[in-house]
């Protein structure tokens, strides 16, 4: 056998030099190419824990029961679920004709009647919760049963309205033509009502199909569509996906309850107390002294101690790191449910402009969001079937043209008001003497019969009035503009606003 010859000093370096660059060639061959790494501290590379954090196969998934309860005893769960339904509805809304220049509203009352704002809530309420809700229509339109799409030229009216949850309604058929005239494809056709509570005496005593034409959807959070069969073609509840941060935040609570259960201490200080410790009578004597002081400070609120032998003090334990967790996670909570501080803690957060002017505007915002892409079109199908019927509001004549319009939010305040009118008036103004309104159409369009409004309403034919003279009134208005500007300056209590 041939005896190996030793490797000099500069062989081994080339070895060595050889193996390192074949490790880093491996290093960087194990991860993505549009990533990066550092090879000596392993960040970015297999080694690093971060690399590790991947989403859970296995999440845990609430089911009905787990919504019922949290609907029933957590607050934060209902407020996530409620909130935006309630501010969506509180204000109501208005059906507002094209061709109905005094603004009459022929649809309010009707839908009052049949209590639509209502059970919209509770259907939106529903579809936030468990990922679905609806709105069942009581139209009588001599249909057989509610199996039949509605009969538009038939309609006598809607007589009621019911809620119901996703579990309540079960697809049952769906369009299977491509070339539906309403572009109802794959959509559903007619579904399976299955009530909670069944009652005879409500006629809810049975299965009844019931077509989409009658049936107001709302569903809950978008659900990827691969898994759209396995949640029955409906939603997910708006709770899944920050039931992890409310569970965080609950058990943090809960500790901070315990930290101030035993947050004040008291101490006492005994001469020869180990001594006393170690022998059967020495420990009931410290046992019948530790209870006397007890039952003083219980008692009388002092605490007698000797002299010479004890001393006593009280030891307060603060919250620590305890109370900013408690503050990292409301915020977490907040921005987990997408609405505000001020909304879902009724509190202010900690900065430079403590009143959340910005996140009160965003969740208007998002409700606003909310009532023109959810509520609106379910309001003028409402209102379509309501112009549809012989006995109806607008006597069976479908309007060319109608709108909802939702009600403000905020209520502002007698002074924004006013400010606004005055600067409709300045603008109105300037419309008057460039002769593109009538002042007619600035009194009827602002001041109607249900009170002031922001739109005006245009007449047939061209404005009549002399655009080379100011309109009779304008230097008035003028004034009464300066008027309240001077004294909107010197309204005491009224501090000019910094930039934020």
């Amino acid at each position: 056998m041939a005896e190996s010859t030793p490797q000099t000093g500069d062989e081994m370096h080339t070895d060595v030099e050889v193996m390192a660059q074949e490790l880093v060639d491996n290093l960087v061959h194990a991860v993505r190419s549009d990533g990066l790494m550092n090879v000596l501290s392993g960040l970015g590379g297999q080694q690093d824990k971060s690399q590790q954090t991947k989403p859970d196969p296995n999440y845990y998934k609430l089911t009905r029961g787990d919504v019922d309860i949290l609907l029933d005893n957590d607050y934060l769960a209902g407020k996530i679920v409620e909130k935006v339904p309630e501010e969506a509805t509180k204000k109501g809304w208005t059906v507002r004709v094209s061709d109905d220049p005094k603004d009459s509203k022929p649809f309010d009352e009707t839908m009052e009647s049949i209590g639509l704002r209502q059970s919209m809530k509770l259907a939106h309420t529903w579809a936030r919760a468990y990922g679905g809700g609806a709105v069942i229509l009581g139209v009588f339109d001599g249909a057989e049963d509610m199996s039949h799409p509605v009969n538009t030229d038939n309609i006598k009216g809607i007589y009621w309205t019911i809620d119901a949850d996703r579990w309540e309604l079960t697809p049952k058929t769906w369009y299977t033509d491509p070339w539906d005239e309403d572009g109802n494809w794959g959509k559903v056709k007619t579904y399976l009502y299955t009530p909670h509570n069944t009652d005879a005496t409500r006629g809810l005593d049975s299965v009844k199909e019931i077509h989409e034409s009658r049936i107001l959807r709302f569903e809950g959070r978008t659900v990827p569509k691969a898994l759209q069969a396995a949640y029955d073609y409906w939603g997910q509840t708006y709770l899944q996906r920050v039931w992890e941060v409310i569970r965080r935040f609950h058990t943090n609570s809960q500790m901070i309850e315990n930290v101030l259960h035993e947050a004040r201490q008291g101490v006492v200080k005994m001469a020869g107390l180990a001594n006393k410790a170690q022998t059967k009578e020495g420990q009931e004597i410290l046992q019948k002294r530790l209870l006397i002081l007890s039952m003083f400070r219980s008692a009388l609120k002092v605490t007698l101690v000797d002299k010479d032998n004890e001393d006593f003090e009280d030891r307060e334990i603060g919250l620590g790191a305890n109370g900013e967790a408690w503050g990292h996670l409301a915020h977490e909570v907040a921005a987990a449910a997408d609405m505000s501080m001020t909304v879902i803690w009724g509190m202010a957060p900690a900065g430079l402009t403590s009143d959340d002017k910005g996140g009160r505007t965003n969740w208007y915002d998002t409700v606003e969001t909310v009532q023109t892409n959810e509520y609106s079109p379910h309001i003028l199908r409402v209102a379509k079937y309501l112009a549809a019927a012989e006995q109806g509001p607008t006597g069976g004549i479908e309007p060319d043209e109608m709108e909802v319009h939702h009600h403000p939010l905020e209520t502002p305040t007698e002074k924004e008001e006013a400010e606004t009118q005055y600067m409709h008036a300045q603008r109105d103004q300037i419309y008057l003497y460039a002769g593109v309104l009538r002042s007619s159409e600035v009194r009827e369009s602002r001041f109607r019969a249900s009170g002031y409004s922001n739109d005006i309403v245009l007449q047939e034919g061209a404005p009549s009035s002399d655009p080379e003279d100011p309109p009779e009134g304008t230097e008035s208005i003028e004034a009464a503009g300066q008027a309240a500007e001077a004294a909107s300056e010197e309204e005491p209590g009224v501090q000019p606003q910094a930039d934020s």
